[in-house]
């Protein structure tokens, strides 16, 4: 039920990146698709995305804003799998999946800091800055998804909440470049 709801509000930011009010329907589709394309190796989960959930439509927008429930979706995402890595640690007794949820717990625990710090910086205005923590986030994602792409034992599925996770990333990422590009260009 949290993803469904996740999934919708995530195609509400897109659209509402994405969409002029004097677009037509093809316009926005096409739009849509090219606002995917920049989401990197996540593009066709966007896609699937946009596709299934396409006849949601949110109109003028206020990219500021989007970008700030984007941002405040990506932290509370981290939360919970930060949570939920603690949780795992605790409770399992194979000592190499410990280790892991451990590590990756660390990882996250990072990534909140990285992306308190984008919030800092988006609401000082410093919205290059905050795409560093970005990508700072990114490199500490790789690093827990690493240690579950090093073997494929995984009974709680935590290269899949790497992979949502990087989705919920990469639109962070994509809707602040937006708001770069119209601030550089007011």
């Amino acid at each position: 039920m949290a993803y469904s709801l996740h999934r919708v509000i995530l195609i509400a930011l897109l659209f509402a990146i994405a969409v002029p009010s004097s677009l037509s329907h093809t316009e926005v589709e096409k739009d849509l698709m090219h606002y995917c394309s920049h989401t990197g190796d996540m593009k066709i989960e966007c896609r699937q995305i946009i596709q299934s959930e396409f006849m949601n439509r949110f109109n003028n927008a206020e990219i500021r804003g989007v970008v700030d429930i984007a941002m405040n979706l990506t932290i509370t995402k981290a939360s919970e799998i930060s949570g939920k890595l603690v949780r795992l640690s605790d409770i399992s007794k194979d000592e190499n999946l410990i280790h892991k949820y451990l590590l990756c717990s660390q990882n996250y625990r990072v990534v909140l800091l990285n992306l308190d710090l984008a919030h800092r910086n988006l609401h000082a205005d410093y919205y290059r800055n905050a795409l560093v923590q970005i990508d700072n986030t990114v490199a500490e994602l790789k690093s827990c998804s690493h240690e579950f792409t090093k073997d494929l034992f995984d009974p709680a599925y935590i290269r899949n909440m790497n992979k949502e996770f990087r989705l919920y990333v990469e639109i962070f990422k994509v809707t602040l470049d937006r708001l770069i590009f119209e601030n550089d260009n007011d």
